[in-house]
């Protein structure tokens, strides 16, 4: 009995951990338009029991073999108790800091930590958390944690008959049927809870909030483990047998090698001189909300604005990701994001490369890098992918480390528009400026805004950046008049005013594609994503005919087969809408989960299936 008191104990504990960080979220993190209903409540209560059993397994094992065996493991379980009930609270103020910086419960992106600019992050943190507040405080709650647990062991000792060895299987049995139980999610048939069901409302925050901490980084390292072979299919819903079906089933062809289905030919728009230089602006943390939306005092970006006035642009597009290494391994690469391309992305094929069919059409490669080119093996991963050359923040001078993340925006700018670009260049620049800890001194910079908040302080970062694009594009049109520069954002920018935060607006980025080559193609077009940027430019410049590779659609092609998506939204009808959202129908869920584990399947094979064979 005492044994079970003890189990008991220790999962009430993980389970009011498990809706404690939860709660913090709600009341930290408040969203206007989130109306939680009876149904998500039961469903966020599935998850916390679910977790609290997991926890609870090991020390239940102890528990039954004293049952049976009437044989003790008070120090075995005593040590787990307080281990497990410490590392629970732990993950829940993590998760909570977490939700802080990417308005997400764990994801993917905790496991850049580890590979990660180390000394920006220990900055960034240090200045955005009371770090040695938090350490005394953790120190204490392990310290009363222990102590209530010592309380809870002694108090139960007296609950110490022995029984006879039948009646402790047959408690054995009971316990292990309900822990089973619990463990599925309290599904008694059918696939245990999963991720996927938490689109439980239209509300995409409270639907990110259902599964609890420790499910979410459990799910995560998952993933992470699983992230180099077929077995990580099953993160689909898909086994390997299924991709000849599931191929056929989205592009509509019987052909069994994805690179002959994805093989497309230039439409030979351009009928003058294609640009001598083409400059590719990934925006660190660009958002297209500023250009959909009016709100008073937050006038962000008036440079992009203006730029889409003789433009071909849009600005409900979607990213390949949520994050920047992510997004721009995908932008070079070709494939688009699965978010299980953190452990491998160096080596994926390069068949679909960007920098790779820009030197098929006569242009030399250059990626430009505000930060280190080391980050995250960036340097090597564009190399690897074609580019002939790649400049990192530390050969642009003693400017570099002036700033956590190497250097500013207006700084790499201007050194990159004081250096003689090569003629037939293709020029890949990403930003750093709008992003932790937001330390530019906007003031400084001319912000026009009084900077009363945190909030806005953040938020204006949005207008620097933009400031810096615009001042960027006006000397390059001004010392090459014949060039052609593409504006996008890597993901949008993770601190938005709260009256908009549910709008799916704030999911995308804007591509704009200005110069003279399309000065008679200025247009706005609707939902399309990074995959349509390389295609769109070669449709502009190459000849007709030309053969290339691509996962995406360009503007003017019109026999689109699949909608335009990422990891976590679809277009319809013009519309961004969230994936994990009860406004996203099965059908759309299930096209985004092909194409997802299409992607993944050809980053890991060479994308031949005619030996497959559907059992």
């Amino acid at each position: 009995m005492k044994n079970l008191i003890r189990d008991a104990y220790l999962f009430l504990f993980v389970l009011i951990m498990c809706g404690l960080g939860r709660v913090s979220i709600l009341y930290i993190f408040p969203n206007a338009d989130a109306k939680i209903t009876l149904s998500w409540l039961w469903l966020c209560l599935r998850f916390d029991l679910m977790t609290a059993a997991y926890i609870v397994f090991p020390t239940a094992i102890a528990t039954i073999l004293a049952l049976c065996l009437n044989k003790d493991f008070p120090f075995f379980k005593k040590i787990y108790a307080n281990v497990a009930i410490c590392i629970s609270t732990l993950i829940a103020v993590l998760n909570t800091c977490f939700f802080y910086e990417y308005d997400s419960q764990f994801n993917y992106w905790i496991w850049g930590a580890f590979s990660d600019d180390i000394t920006a992050i220990i900055e960034t943190v240090r200045q955005d958390y009371p770090v040695l507040i938090i350490f005394v405080v953790m120190l204490a709650y392990v310290l009363v944690v222990s102590k209530i647990t010592s309380v809870i062991f002694k108090k139960t000792e007296r609950f110490n008959e022995k029984k006879p060895i039948k009646n402790g299987i047959v408690i054995s049995v009971l316990y292990i049927l309900i822990l089973l139980i619990l463990m599925r999610g309290c599904k008694l048939h059918g696939r245990p809870l999963q991720l996927r069901d938490t689109a439980i409302t239209s509300s995409t925050y409270l639907n990110n909030i259902v599964p609890s901490s420790a499910y979410c980084i459990k799910t995560e390292l998952v993933k992470y483990l699983k992230s180099s072979g077929v077995d990580a299919l099953d993160e689909f819903g898909f086994k390997e047998k299924h991709i000849p079906s599931i191929a056929n089933e989205i592009f509509c062809s019987n052909e069994k090698n994805i690179d002959k289905i994805l093989t497309k030919q230039a439409c030979g728009i351009l009928s003058s001189e294609r640009p001598s230089r083409i400059f590719l602006i990934i925006g660190e943390g660009n958002p297209a909300w500023p250009l959909n939306i009016r709100l008073p005092n937050y006038n962000l970006m008036p440079m992009q604005t203006e730029l889409c006035k003789n433009a071909l642009f849009s600005k409900v597009a979607l990213p390949s990701g949520r994050g920047t290494m992510l997004t721009v391994s995908s932008l070079i690469s070709g494939l688009p994001a699965t978010e299980l391309s953190v452990k491998g992305v160096a080596m994926q094929t390069k068949d679909y490369a960007f920098a790779k069919h820009m030197n098929a059409l006569g242009y030399s490669s250059t990626f430009w890098y505000a930060g280190q080119s080391t980050w995250l093996q960036l340097g090597d991963f564009a190399r690897f992918n074609g580019f002939d050359e790649v400049v990192g923040g530390e050969s642009m001078g003693d400017i570099y480390g002036s700033a956590e993340w190497g250097m500013r925006d207006k700084d790499m700018f201007n050194f990159i528009s004081n250096t003689d670009i090569a003629e037939n260049s293709f020029n890949v620049i990403l930003t750093v400026s709008n992003h932790p800890p937001y330390d530019v001194n906007l003031p400084a910079e001319g912000c026009p805004a009084k900077l009363t908040t945190e909030l806005d302080k953040k938020i204006w970062h949005i207008w620097y950046a933009d400031k810096c694009i615009g001042a960027f594009v006006k000397k390059i049109m001004e010392k090459y008049p014949d060039s052609l520069i593409i504006i996008t954002g890597d993901h949008s920018s993770r601190e938005v005013p709260e009256e908009i935060e549910s709008n799916p607006i704030v999911r995308a980025v804007p591509i704009i594609f200005l110069g003279k080559c399309v000065e008679n193609l200025k247009n706005e077009v609707g939902v399309i994503t990074h995959m349509d940027i390389m295609p769109t430019l070669i449709d502009i410049i190459a000849p007709k005919g030309f053969e290339y590779k691509s996962w995406g659609y360009s503007v003017f092609d019109k026999s689109r087969k699949i909608p335009p998506m990422n990891t976590n939204a679809v277009g319809i009808d013009g519309k961004i809408v969230p994936i994990d959202s009860t406004d996203c129908s099965e059908k759309y869920k299930r096209m985004q989960r092909i194409y997802m584990a299409l992607s993944y399947y050809r980053s890991i094979s060479d994308g031949d299936f005619s030996d497959i064979k559907e059992k």
